[in-house]
C-alpha cells in the first residue's frame, strides 16, 4: 500500500507545472557615475589613467563614438572591468589646456544595455576649466542642404593672411565635426581671438584639399558663448563655375513632334519679385530639381513667366550675379574672394498639368 501511494505521488509531481518565481520589473535606468579618480572637472591635471566608478556592471559599446577634444587621439586604450571603466591617456598633454572626453552614449549597463547619455569627463592641465562655447550650423552653399560630417576647425589667432596655405598644411588647434543636420558645438574653449572655418575633409586628414568644399575664414573674438553659421563651396580654382552648358532643359521644353513617345503634361508659372531683385538687374533665377538646373533667367521685371513647365515638384534659387555672366561664381580662399550670394525660396514649387501657378517670391 505504501509503495502504491509513493508511486501516485511521483506521477502527481511529474505532471505538475513548474512555475518559476516572478522577477522584478525590467531595468530601464542607465548606470550612475558614483565617482572618478581624478575627479571630473579636475585642474592641474597630470595623470595618464582615469578611473570611473559606477553603481552597476558596465561595458563600452561603439567605442568609435567616443569623441575627445581638442585632440582626437587623446585615449590610448579604454577598458571596462565590472563596475569600473579605466581610460589610459597618451603620455603628453598640452599645457594650460582644457580636455573633453565625450562618451556620446557609449557607456551602457551590462545586463539591459541602457545608455548613459550626455556624460562628459572634463579636465584641465591649467588652473581653470575653460567654459566658452562656439556653436552653429554648416550648409552646402549652392544646394541649401546641411553639410554632414564636415570638419569645423579653430585656429588660434588671425590666420587670414596665409589662410589657404595654413589650412592645407596644418591641422586646426581645435576641431569638431558636424552632425547629420549640419550642426556643430564646441564647448570648453578659452576666450580669445580665433579663425573659424569648415572643410568637407573627405579623407579625414584634418586638412584642406582643393577638391573639397571649404568655407571662407571667420575671425571671431570669443567671449562666453557665440553662434556662427557657415557655408561651404568648391573653390573656383577646382570648379571655376557651375556652368550653364550643363543645364538640361528637357523638362521645360519637350519636342511635341516626338514620334512614339508619350508627351509630358505642362503647366504655366508666374513668379512675382520684389524691387530688391529686379531693380538693379543683377539677379538670375534658377528652376532646379534634385540639384540640377533646368532653366535659368534674368530677373529684369517684377513678373517673370515661364510658359511651359512639366508637371512635378521643383525648387527656386536666386543668384546675385554681380558680374552678369548668368551663372554662379564660387569663392576663392587664396585671394579671399567671396562666392556670389545665393537665396533659396523656402517652399517647393508644385506644377500641375494645364494649371497656372502664381507665386510671390518673398526671400
Amino acid at each position: 500500500m505504501k509503495n502504491y501511494i509513493f508511486f501516485l505521488l511521483i506521477i502527481f509531481l511529474s505532471c505538475a507545472n513548474v512555475i518559476p518565481p516572478e522577477g522584478g520589473p525590467k531595468d530601464t535606468f542607465p548606470p550612475i557615475v558614483l565617482d572618478s579618480a581624478p575627479h571630473n572637472q579636475s585642474v592641474y591635471f597630470t595623470d595618464n589613467l582615469i578611473t570611473i566608478y559606477f553603481d552597476e556592471n558596465v561595458t563600452i559599446k561603439n567605442e568609435s563614438n567616443i569623441h575627445t577634444l581638442p585632440e582626437p587621439d587623446l585615449i590610448q586604450s579604454i577598458n571596462s572591468k565590472g563596475k569600473i571603466i579605466e581610460i589610459n591617456l597618451k603620455n603628453e598633454l598640452r599645457k594650460k589646456t582644457t580636455y573633453v572626453i565625450d562618451f556620446k552614449g557609449s557607456i551602457v549597463d551590462l545586463n539591459e544595455g541602457n545608455k548613459l547619455k550626455d556624460f562628459k569627463y572634463v579636465f584641465s592641465t591649467g588652473e581653470a576649466i575653460d567654459n566658452s562655447v562656439i556653436y552653429g550650423s554648416v550648409a552646402v552653399f549652392d544646394q541649401n542642404e546641411p553639410a554632414e560630417n564636415s570638419l569645423v576647425g579653430l585656429y588660434i589667432g588671425d590666420i587670414t593672411n596665409n589662410f589657404d596655405s595654413i589650412i592645407r598644411a596644418q591641422k586646426p588647434d581645435f576641431f569638431a565635426f558636424t552632425n547629420e543636420n549640419g550642426d556643430y558645438n564646441y564647448s570648453n574653449l578659452k576666450n580669445g581671438i580665433y579663425t573659424l572655418m569648415c572643410v568637407e575633409d573627405k579623407n579625414l586628414n584634418l586638412k584642406y584639399e582643393l577638391n573639397e568644399r571649404v568655407s571662407m575664414p571667420l575671425i571671431i573674438n570669443l567671449k562666453d558663448s557665440l553662434q556662427k553659421n557657415m557655408k561651404i563651396f568648391l573653390d573656383e580654382r577646382h570648379s571655376l563655375t557651375i556652368k550653364k552648358d550643363s543645364i538640361n532643359n528637357s523638362l521645360l521644353n519637350m519636342n511635341e513632334d516626338s514620334i512614339g513617345e508619350k508627351l509630358p503634361e505642362y503647366g504655366l508659372l508666374n513668379l512675382f519679385f520684389s524691387p530688391k531683385f529686379y531693380k538693379n538687374k543683377h539677379y538670375i533665377g534658377q528652376i532646379i530639381a534634385d540639384g540640377e538646373v533646368l532653366q535659368d533667367f534674368y530677373i529684369n521685371d517684377s513678373i517673370v513667366t515661364i510658359n511651359k513647365v512639366q508637371k512635378g515638384v521643383f525648387q527656386l534659387r536666386i543668384v546675385h550675379d554681380l558680374n552678369k555672366n548668368k551663372q554662379w561664381d564660387a569663392g576663392n580662399v587664396k585671394t579671399l574672394k567671396n562666392p556670389e550670394e545665393i537665396y533659396f525660396f523656402k517652399d517647393s514649387i508644385r506644377i500641375r498639368a494645364n494649371w497656372e501657378l502664381n507665386l510671390n517670391i518673398d526671400i
